[in-house]
């Protein structure tokens, strides 16, 4: 985008519309853009080249946001035990698709909203 950088572009639709979802595919990534397009809210960064499994595995996800994203959804009480299994299940999908960390702690910031002391002890393996 020669006029504008991805992060300008990303406020702007954010200031227009809050409540958007935005998926990034980038052939540059850089941790300064990660760190800033995840403090925006956006949905998942995905670097090139990516696999068919990864960007099916985005889409989804991307379509649940939406579908979850009403005013009226209540949040549920925490349940320590499910978010630990679905904790799992994310580990168990991603384990063996390189350059899938990112995802994961994208998908453990919105299962748990941040990793408790006890999720990381159970995750510390050699």
């Amino acid at each position: 985008m020669p006029e504008v950088d991805g992060i300008t572009l990303i406020r702007w639709i954010k200031k227009s519309k809050p409540s958007i979802g935005i998926l990034i595919i980038t052939g540059y990534p850089s941790q300064d853009t990660i760190k800033d397009a995840v403090e925006l809210g956006i949905i998942d960064y995905i670097p090139k080249p990516f696999t068919p499994s990864v960007l099916l595995d985005v889409t989804k996800r991307a379509v649940e946001w939406v579908e979850g994203k009403s005013p009226k959804r209540k949040k549920s009480p925490r349940n320590f035990a499910a978010m630990a299994a679905e904790l799992d299940r994310v580990i168990d999908l991603y384990k063996n698709i390189p350059g899938s960390l990112i995802p994961v702690l994208q998908r453990a910031q919105e299962i748990v909203g941040y990793l408790p002391r006890s999720f990381r002890k159970g995750y510390q393996k050699a």
